[in-house]
């Protein structure tokens, strides 16, 4: 079988799974997800392009989380963080953030990994 035959082949296979997947009362995060997972299997130049176009609009709407120390340090000043236990901070500077509703400082360290992040202050500019 040829490559454009194997290929419009699976894309069948995709199409066909993807219809018997029943998507009724999906939140918004599911149908972003279906919609990663979908993309990541289809072939094709055009379908490619435009899946490159969708994949960026899907990081866009997912949630970055911040797993490693390494990446907890490299967060731009005024970045806004939930952390694994909720708090909600923003950096201020290498060492430190301020907690919502506290008066004093944290050690930007002390937050717990996972963070996710809420507001990227370097995608705003």
């Amino acid at each position: 079988m040829n490559e454009m035959a194997e290929a419009i082949r699976r894309q069948m296979d995709q199409a066909h799974e993807s219809m018997m997947v029943d998507r009724n009362g999906w939140t918004d995060q599911q149908w972003v997800e279906d919609a990663k997972h979908l993309m990541d299997h289809v072939d094709g130049a055009v379908t490619s392009l435009l899946n490159g176009h969708a994949h960026a609009l899907i990081r866009l709407a997912l949630p970055r989380l911040i797993e490693t120390p390494a990446e907890r340090a490299a967060l731009p000043r005024e970045t806004v963080v939930r952390s694994a236990g909720g708090t909600i901070a923003c950096r201020y500077d290498d060492a430190s953030g301020f907690v919502f509703g506290m008066s004093s400082p944290i050690k930007w360290s002390d937050l717990g990994l996972p963070l996710t992040v809420l507001w990227d202050p370097e995608a705003d500019r």
